[in-house]
């Protein structure tokens, strides 16, 4: 997911939105991509990372997937 001003970019942890959860990254301002992960719960946590690329590549091949 691309981050904007409004999207999460600024929130630094936490959650102005109650269906989605901002792991702690003080240098989330900085960043312009984060992971949700959709564990099939209601709260989604989002994540960054400086290589969203390379983390998603690594839990796609260590998470199983389900086709629904």
């Amino acid at each position: 997911m691309e981050m904007g001003v409004f999207g999460g970019q600024l929130r630094i942890w936490g959650t102005r939105h109650p269906r989605y959860w901002a792991s702690l990254d003080p240098g989330r301002p900085a960043k312009k991509d984060a992971l949700i992960l959709d564990l099939g719960r209601f709260v989604r946590p989002f994540l960054t990372s400086d290589d969203t690329d390379a983390v998603e590549a690594v839990l796609r091949a260590h998470v199983p997937t389900t086709d629904c």
